[in-house]
Formats: C-alpha cells, structure tokens, sequence
C-alpha cells in the first residue's frame, strides 16, 4: 500500500537531519495501526539496508514521559539477545508457580 501519507512518512524517515521517529495521532478507529501494518513497515522491511531495525510503540495508556521511557528501554532490552533470554526464561518460570489458599 502507498498511499500519499505512506511516502510522506517514508522520506521523512529517511532524512538523517533528525532522528527516525514518526509519532502517528489521531482518534481511535483511524487506521494508525493499519497504515503503519499495511503501508509503513512493508517499504521499511523492502529497504532495510536504508532503514534497519524497524519499532513500534503504542502509546495507548501512557500517562507520563517516563512511562514512554520506560517503554523504550523495554522495547531495546527486549531486542538484546541476552536479555531476551532472560526474558523468556523467566515467563517460563512465571507460569510453573501456582498459589494455594
């Protein structure tokens, strides 16, 4: 899908003048989630060498900028391969306890 927005957010992504952020705003039920499924990370995964690793963050629920940090922080140590593991052994674990009253 390119639409006129989809190319619009694709050069800005590739201007290295400023960081390769885009914020999408809007009401619920606009197609932010589409547009970024359907039109903005197809031509991000066509062109990797240009773009690299492709993010996405909801800041659905978000109250503060430290919760949009801790997000980001998450989200990077998610990625990281040893923390990765850590991760997914400890949901591992997490699912193995059971309480008792």
């Amino acid at each position: 899908m390119k639409n006129l927005v989809t190319l619009q957010i694709i050069e800005q992504l590739k201007d290295t003048s400023h960081p390769p952020i885009v914020l999408l705003d809007g009401a619920w039920g606009v197609g932010k989630t589409y547009l970024i499924e359907n039109g903005i990370k197809p031509q991000i995964e066509l062109d990797k060498a240009c773009f690299g690793d492709f993010h996405y963050l909801s800041a659905y629920g978000m109250r503060s900028v430290t919760d949009f940090q801790d997000q980001v922080v998450s989200l990077y140590l998610s990625k990281q391969k040893e923390c990765s593991d850590y991760i997914r052994k400890t949901e591992k674990d997490r699912t193995a306890i059971t309480f008792s009253s």
